[in-house]
């Protein structure tokens, strides 16, 4: 007589171990989206970042060159007629266009001969517009810089005790109609940057 183990196998069972339930599958799906949204977050932040970085850089490049145009001819340069942007660009130089890169060609913008005579140097292409204003000590400055805080807060004219001079920056540097703005000024070594998201 043989007495054997036999072993009974329910149907299906060796087919439910080797694939995923729905729900299994459900779950992966979602996890994969929801880290495919946080890398792309990440990567928009980071893209922005270097953007902004490229208009920090180039307002600490105008504000030396302000400086030394100062240490020549005893006076800063007003080369913009006015530091305002948010829809008006004419003033700023290169003109920003949303998304788009230009090549820093001073002669091409307004205050040509000023911007040449205070030479500001790039080698790269800009998202950024700039601009740049100067005035007399007791005189604050007239133009408002608007923030998605509020406008920019000027020192009062008894707190100007010296010459100054303001760089601006402008760009929609994402595309979506709301600019970023960074400031840089003679009376602090703060530079101010509002990506306004």
């Amino acid at each position: 007589m043989h007495m054997g183990f036999t072993s009974i196998r329910r149907k299906g069972s060796r087919r439910a171990r080797r694939a995923f339930t729905l729900v299994e599958l459900l779950m992966a799906v979602a996890i994969i989206g929801v880290l495919s949204t946080l890398a792309l977050v990440g990567y928009r932040k980071a893209i922005t970042r270097a953007r902004l970085g490229e208009a920090t850089s180039m307002a600490a490049s105008v504000a030396s060159s302000q400086e030394r145009y100062r240490g020549e001819f005893g006076t800063y340069l007003n080369v913009s007629t006015t530091l305002g942007h948010k829809g008006n660009t004419s003033t700023l130089c290169p003109t920003p266009e949303a998304l788009k890169k230009k090549s820093w060609a001073p002669a091409a913008c307004a205050g040509a001969n000023n911007w040449i005579a205070l030479a500001v140097q790039n080698a790269g292409a800009l998202y950024f517009g700039y601009s740049t204003t100067s005035g007399a000590a007791g005189t604050p400055p007239s133009d408002a810089i608007a923030l998605a805080t509020g406008n920019v807060a000027w020192p009062t004219g008894a707190q100007l005790t010296r010459d100054w001079y303001v760089v601006s920056a402008a760009a929609d540097t994402d595309g979506n109609g709301r600019w970023a703005t960074v400031v840089a000024s003679s009376w602090t070594n703060d530079i101010l940057v509002d990506d306004n998201d």
